[in-house]
């Protein structure tokens, strides 16, 4: 079996190369722009493209730009069909399409992810100081708070509804 390397690739004139670049500008299947550029076929084209770098970058920007025209007509679908289901379908196909192309900009999934680590130590440290602040006074107390919990908070209000207190 044969390298494709090793084959000879066909011979395109100019414009049948302007012409497959000018189709996928504007968002045209493989097959249309293999078909009405006069080509020989998919794989012959396809052989073209990697023995000739250069245009075979220009053939994939232009098929870049050939999705973005693609997203561009999603806002005309409606105008191109009487049908509301066919425009859907259109549409729903176009934006599959775009999400699978290119997922970056029209995929579904949002993928949030933090790379950047956080020192709190020294807000926290700020922080505590500011609650509790350092003083000379020795007068000065500070009140320790200990959950008691639902139940005996409960209790602690029965108790002084009835004009009992609890000290």
């Amino acid at each position: 079996m044969s390298s494709y390397k090793n084959r000879k690739p066909p011979e395109y004139t100019e414009e049948q190369l302007q012409k497959a670049i000018e189709l996928a500008s504007k968002g045209e299947p493989y097959k249309v722009i293999i078909d009405e550029a006069l080509l020989e076929s998919e794989y012959e084209f396809w052989l073209y493209r990697q023995h000739y770098p250069d245009f075979n970058i220009s053939f994939e920007q232009a098929r870049q730009e050939g999705l973005e025209h693609l997203a561009d007509g999603l806002m005309t679908a409606h105008n191109e069909f009487t049908d509301v289901q066919r425009a859907r379908l259109k549409s729903d196909n176009a934006k599959w399409l775009l999400s699978k192309r290119k997922p970056t900009i029209y995929g579904d999934k949002v993928d949030i992810h933090v790379s950047q680590t956080i020192d709190i130590g020294a807000a926290l440290a700020e922080a505590r100081s500011r609650a509790l602040p350092q003083s000379t006074d020795a007068n000065q107390k500070v009140v320790d708070v200990i959950d008691v919990g639902l139940k005996k908070l409960d209790a602690i209000k029965n108790s002084t509804s009835d004009g009992s207190s609890e000290e």
